[in-house]
C-alpha cells in the first residue's frame, strides 16, 4: 500500500496503525506493528489505545485487530453509493 502523509503527523501515524494489518495478518501485537510502521512501542501502543477507544481496534489480550467501526462505516460508505452487493 502506498505511503501518503498529509502533514498532520498524529494523523498519518494513526493511518499507519490501521493499514498494517491485512488478510493473512488480521491479528498483532503492539510490538509488531511498531515494526512494520517504524514508530517506536510506546507511540503505536498509546495510538492503538486511542484507536480502540473509538472502535477502529479492538484489542483481545494482547493482540491487536480492526475494529467494528470500520466495517460499519465501510457498510456506509457502500450502501450510500449503491454497492450493496446484492444484485
Amino acid at each position: 500500500m502506498q505511503k501518503r502523509e498529509t502533514q498532520v503527523g498524529v494523523l498519518d501515524k494513526a493511518i499507519a496503525n490501521l493499514q498494517v494489518f491485512s488478510r493473512e495478518e488480521t491479528m498483532l501485537t503492539p510490538r509488531e506493528m511498531a515494526t512494520r510502521t517504524h514508530l517506536s512501542l510506546p507511540t503505536v501502543y498509546r495510538l492503538a489505545q486511542a484507536l480502540s477507544r473509538h472502535g477502529l481496534l479492538e484489542q483481545d489480550g494482547q493482540y491487536f485487530r480492526l475494529g467494528m467501526e470500520l466495517l460499519r462505516q465501510g457498510r456506509h460508505d457502500t450502501n450510500s453509493k449503491g454497492l450493496s452487493g446484492s444484485s
